[in-house]
């Protein structure tokens, strides 16, 4: 309201001296202003009228259990919601980025869900994902930006599987059980993990080399 009132007197101000001007042309140019101020003063009033709505405060629901599978060019996720075939389609609602998606599922039997996964074990292509509702279940299609197989959802499963890595077999030579091990790890293992084995494997070798067993 403070800006109204300083509109106000603006007004005033204008028609005060607006009463006292003899040219024509000084008339015209204050007329102007008057109007425009007046404009500016209804503007705000209706502004400062309109009630401020509050957006009620949506509680979600996490869904964590689901399963999944792959085809050549696309993982599948599926989730299981009871009817959720009911719902109007803005009811159901889809984010997809390279490396992420997300899933909200609003009033469906008075709950609201919400799905999501992030850093996803391999790159996607959102423009070509989507969602697929059929009775009782929900289907995120995530289409894959390489033809490759992906042996887990995520980088932080495939982080944790890499942890759960086979023994070397004691019956190989020391040194080829680890070559075949490393070299396992860099198969199954996503681009931060192939770089850091590259590296390593390269120091170890330039090591190797600059090493003189006669000094």
């Amino acid at each position: 309201m403070e800006k109204v009132q300083e509109l106000k007197e603006t007004r005033d101000e204008i028609q005060n001296i607006l009463s006292t001007a003899t040219r024509a042309r000084v008339k015209k140019i204050l007329q102007d202003e008057l109007e425009r101020v007046e404009r500016e003063i209804e503007t705000e009033e209706k502004r400062a009228a309109k009630p401020t709505v509050k957006k009620p405060h949506v509680t979600l629901t996490k869904i964590t259990s689901y399963a999944w599978d792959q085809s050549p060019k696309f993982v599948k996720i599926y989730i299981n919601l009871p009817e959720v075939e009911t719902l109007p389609e803005e009811n159901i609602s889809s984010k997809f980025t390279s490396k992420s998606m997300e899933l909200k599922v609003l009033g469906l039997k008075g709950k609201n869900y919400h799905f999501q996964i992030i850093n996803l074990l391999h790159p996607i292509l959102p423009e070509s994902s989507s969602v697929k509702v059929k009775s009782g279940r929900v289907t995120l299609l995530l289409k894959k930006d390489k033809d490759e197989s992906w042996s887990c959802l995520t980088v932080t499963e495939n982080l944790k599987n890499m942890k759960e890595q086979p023994k070397v077999d004691d019956k190989k030579d020391p040194g080829e059980g680890i070559m075949d091990l490393m070299r396992k790890m860099y198969d199954e293992g996503d681009d931060e993990m192939k770089r850091t084995i590259a590296k390593a494997w390269t120091e170890s070798r330039e090591k190797q080399n600059s090493y003189d067993p006669l000094s």
